[in-house]
């Protein structure tokens, strides 16, 4: 008894507690990094999305801004013209899995077969030497997920904020939560995708106006993940 109840714990720890502890790690980290790059990043989700996300390129090359979008895999696989439309307009590319699969609650295998199905879905749009980002669903990592991203070359990103676009009534009501809180070096979670059908796009397309909007008033610079990364480094 004794022996398996040890058994147990190894795996609890090994699979679960230990890669919980080094995504905070991790993400505290980059969250530094950007902060010194003194730019918001927004990042968005779920997407490609024909309802919401070609209507958000446009409210962010008008603003001059660029953005991370983390994609999932059978979503890209549907709508492949609108992930060249984000690489082509000089946005960062990320992978979100292929069907947002949650990391404790899913098993093993089928866990490792979605993120090599999201990063195959990518790979047959663009390359994935310029694919080096990853948001695991949730924001929860397991061991698998953590041993993808050392042998995948991937580098986790978190966010700081996230107003609950998914779940929102208005997009003034998620632009307003972003303004209470956004400030140099905040990284900002929303979703150009939705996985609940009632759950409206348009809320988000609004906020990301009002969003933008606040950011010009407030002379705050707008910048992709790597954009940001490589501007603390110089």
């Amino acid at each position: 008894m004794a022996t398996m109840l040890l058994i147990f714990m190894a795996i609890l720890v090994g699979y679960w507690i230990a890669p919980y502890a080094i995504k905070v790690a991790l993400a505290r980290q980059m969250l530094r990094r950007i902060r010194r790059s003194q730019a918001v990043c927004l990042t968005f989700d779920d997407g490609p999305d024909p309802r919401s996300t070609p209507r958000i390129l446009e409210l962010l090359d008008a603003a001059g801004a660029s953005a991370t979008f983390f994609m999932l895999g059978r979503q890209a696989a549907l709508h492949p013209q609108i992930v060249r439309l984000i690489a082509a307009s000089g946005h960062a590319i990320g992978e979100h899995g292929f069907a947002h699969r949650h990391a404790w609650r899913t098993d093993p295998i089928r866990y490792s077969v979605d993120l090599w199905r999201g990063r195959r879905a990518l790979d047959r749009i663009t390359s994935t030497r310029h694919v080096r980002l990853f948001r695991p669903a949730f924001g929860e990592i397991s061991l698998l997920t953590l041993l993808y991203l050392i042998f995948g070359g991937r580098r986790l990103v978190m966010w700081d904020l996230n107003p609950r676009d998914f779940d929102a009534a208005s997009g003034a009501e998620v632009a307003s939560r972003v303004a209470n809180e956004m400030g140099p070096g905040s990284v900002v979670l929303l979703h150009d995708g939705r996985s609940d059908a009632a759950s409206d796009p348009d809320v988000t397309v609004e906020a990301v106006r009002m969003i933008l909007e606040h950011a010009r008033q407030r002379g705050l610079r707008l910048l992709s993940v790597p954009q940001a990364l490589a501007y603390a480094n110089s």
